[in-house]
């Protein structure tokens, strides 16, 4: 069940970064506009982020820890690891990013152009949450048989 619920939160974590990269790229067409609710959208995006990928983790750790020694899947703890990652990669890199955006006295140039590089590492971020969803996909459909789904047996 853990590894389910792991699944759906990095399914749901890589929805959203796509659904992040097409907003950002859309706003990009009035850059004016982007300036005026870049903050908000930005710190809701973080704050999903953050969210699924935390459950995304403790989840994958759960499906790990919950079975007996000798059932313990060590791809489960890869999937953790990899499901932290755009927390870090969040702090790290789109933080400061963030922070140099908010600046109130960049020039029209220096906006558009930080506004570009945010693009870039918004799409960063996206690539790193398909990593632990196609990876829990993977692990769970590998451990079903006939009469169960995603390995909870009924």
């Amino acid at each position: 069940m853990w590894g389910l619920i792991a699944t759906a939160a990095a399914g749901l974590e890589a929805g959203h970064g796509l659904a992040s990269v097409l907003k950002h790229n859309a706003l990009m067409e009035d850059q004016s506009a982007y300036a005026a609710v870049f903050h908000p959208t930005a710190t809701a995006s973080a704050t999903a982020c953050t969210t699924l990928s935390a459950v995304a983790t403790g989840a994958s750790l759960a499906a790990y820890f919950s079975e007996s020694d000798a059932n313990r899947d060590p791809a489960y703890l890869t999937a953790a690891v990899l499901a932290g990652l755009p927390i870090v990669y969040s702090m790290l890199v789109l933080a400061p990013a963030k922070v140099a955006l908010e600046n109130k006295t960049l020039d029209v140039r220096q906006r558009e152009s930080y506004l570009r590089a945010w693009g870039v590492k918004k799409g960063v971020g996206f690539a790193l949450s398909l990593l632990p969803f196609a990876g829990l996909l993977l692990v769970v459909s590998a451990g079903r048989d006939e009469r169960s789904v995603g390995g909870v047996k009924f």
